[in-house]
């Protein structure tokens, strides 16, 4: 499966802006990954627009939404993407261009029979439906009602619990006992090899790539099936490394089916949210994301409500995942989880 930046890429002239950006703001409230001028500015600054923006719109989004109006056509800029997307286009056996028409002029290469959106007959909640449904993704209504912001803040928030992963005078044995409710290896087991080093947990694989390591706990007792809970990470995977190689946050963990959800940052600035459960692995969401530091800590959050999961990488959301299956599997326990080859390093987990 092909993974794109961009969830959708817009290519419109900038007299037809004032329509443009309602779609693209509710859109990434929906988590969907908007290119969009405005939300790119400090990354396009600087660059050589004329080859960026060709490689962009053939080969770096999943769609491309073209605005299609009297001021498109005479624009060189929007002529240049137009070209570089229909070249896209004509290698592709399904749908790239998305055009949604703001009135009747001709576009080259736009053929008549192509099916379009009218933006006389639409609203920004039509529109925007219309895209999450070519995206695969579900509608559930206003966004704004699930709680999941497009970024967080804990300056006013009250950690309930927070473990740095320290030794203290350097009592390895007293950590083990106390971090994670005592769930930790240290040491050797099987493939997997724990430490706790500079104030952080280490997990290494280099011998069974299929493996999954995986510690949970619950605190006082709590059911945290729906905690907001933050981890940073940080990957040093070699070139032996799997698709499936990364790390990240063990979610509704089931102590008894050992079902559970992971949110988990991968190589190459990727991110996936699986799902475990009796039926078997299944892959939820997987996408690319700028927010994600290479070679650096990068902190994970996850919040839910009900089938609903936000996702947030550095505070930013990336994704925001609805799961339709009822899952009786479901548990209440949270922690962290590191899968295939690598060497996979914990810092700074926080339950809010």
């Amino acid at each position: 499966m092909t993974i794109y930046d961009y969830d959708i890429a817009f290519s419109y002239a900038g007299e037809d802006r004032i329509f443009v950006e309602p779609l693209a703001n509710a859109l990434k409230q929906h988590g969907v990954r908007v290119f969009y001028d405005v939300f790119e500015k400090s990354n396009l600054w600087g660059k050589n627009l004329y080859s960026y923006l060709s490689e962009l719109y053939q080969n770096k989004a999943r769609f491309c939404v073209m605005i299609l109006s009297q001021h498109y056509a005479n624009k060189l800029w929007t002529n240049h993407e137009r070209q570089a997307a229909q070249a896209r286009a004509f290698t592709e056996n399904e749908e790239y261009i998305l055009p949604i028409r703001l009135d009747n002029t001709e576009i080259p290469g736009i053929l008549p029979t192509i099916a379009y959106l009218n933006a006389q007959d639409e609203s920004v909640e039509t529109i925007v439906a219309a895209i999450l449904s070519k995206l695969g993704q579900p509608v559930v209504g206003n966004p704004q009602t699930r709680n999941f912001p497009n970024s967080i803040s804990w300056v006013n928030s009250q950690p309930k619990f927070i473990e740095s992963f320290s030794v203290i005078e350097n009592d390895i044995f007293a950590a083990q006992s106390r971090i994670l409710g005592g769930t930790l290896l240290v040491g050797k087991e099987e493939s997997w090899e724990g430490k706790l080093v500079d104030d952080s947990y280490l997990l290494i694989n280099h011998e069974n790539p299929p493996d999954v390591k995986y510690f949970h706990f619950r605190i006082n007792d709590e059911n945290h099936a729906e905690a907001t809970f933050s981890l940073d990470i940080k990957l040093n995977l070699s070139a032996s490394k799997t698709d499936y190689s990364g790390a990240g946050l063990l979610y509704r963990f089931n102590r008894d089916k050992k079902s559970y959800y992971a949110f988990v940052l991968k190589a190459d600035n990727v991110f996936s949210f699986y799902r475990r459960d009796s039926s078997g692995f299944k892959t939820l969401a997987t996408s690319r994301s700028d927010a994600i530091r290479l070679g650096a800590y990068n902190n994970l959050t996850i919040m839910s409500e009900a089938q609903r999961f936000g996702l947030y990488i550095n505070r930013e959301i990336v994704k925001i995942v609805e799961d339709k299956a009822t899952n009786s599997d479901q548990g209440t326990d949270i922690g962290i989880i590191a899968m295939s080859l690598g060497l996979f390093y914990f810092d700074h987990f926080i339950l809010y």
